[in-house]
């Protein structure tokens, strides 16, 4: 979460994918780098689970069910609490 390990008075703050999507990839390429089969595989796994879940928390379509219909028309989400 954004806060660290401190609570954030308005609840949970996620804000940015793109940090998580790239610690995951940092850590699949180090265990590349070292042979590090099981990190390597595990560090694929984490990235493919938040590449998915960037694509449906954060890029909202028309036709998506995660948030109300006043949201979703707006394909994007700016901040998550």
């Amino acid at each position: 979460w954004a806060s660290g390990l401190m609570a954030f008075t308005d609840g949970r703050n996620q804000e940015s994918s793109s940090e998580c999507l790239n610690a995951w990839y940092g850590l699949y390429l180090y265990a590349k780098s070292i042979e590090d089969k099981n990190m390597q595989r595990t560090a694929a796994s984490l990235l493919a689970h938040e590449m998915r879940a960037a694509k449906t928390y954060w890029h909202s379509t028309s036709d998506s069910s995660v948030y109300p219909e006043g949201f979703s028309q707006n394909k994007g989400v700016g901040m998550i609490w």
